[in-house]
């Protein structure tokens, strides 16, 4: 496989549906404190399209196959002097992993920020994910020594 084989497409309402199953999925498979359900994977994929200037989702196809999907938030930064890309979520589907097509998804996340002029690119995973560290890590990100905080403001 080359890398020219791997594209990024914008979601599309007709992809609506194989999206959200991905997303269920990655929850599945990187739980996180948020419960994700096939309903509200496809609302908040419903609320993208609607939203463009505050998020990017894409599908990353091999061909005709959709292997697995990136979501891209932008937010300016006065400490980084620019534009900050946040790269939301990864996926790979299951059967097509250890093969470095999470590489090369970051490879054209990477040149899609740069094509859109974003100073940095940014990302958080699991801590026990070492998987995911490590693929990261080869890809030029490094961790900080920040505490990611949040608070609910649904409260």
């Amino acid at each position: 496989m080359t890398r020219s084989e791997f594209i990024l497409t914008p979601l599309e309402r007709a992809d609506v549906s194989t999206f959200a199953a991905m997303v269920v999925r990655l929850y599945v498979d990187d739980p996180s404190s948020t419960v994700m359900t096939s309903e509200r994977a496809t609302a908040q994929a419903e609320r993208m399209l609607r939203e463009p200037e505050k998020v990017s989702p894409f599908l990353v196809r091999l061909g005709d196959e959709v292997v697995g999907y990136v979501i891209l938030v932008p937010f300016f930064s006065n400490e980084y002097g620019g534009v900050v890309g946040v790269v939301d979520e990864l996926f790979v589907r299951a059967e097509r992993r250890g093969a470095g097509i999470g590489g090369r998804i970051l490879a054209l996340a990477t040149a899609v920020a740069k094509e859109r002029g974003w100073v940095r690119l940014t990302l958080e995973t699991n801590a026990a994910n070492a998987r995911a560290r490590a693929l990261y890590e080869r890809q030029g990100f490094t961790a900080l020594t920040r505490v990611i905080m949040t608070a609910d403001l649904k409260k």
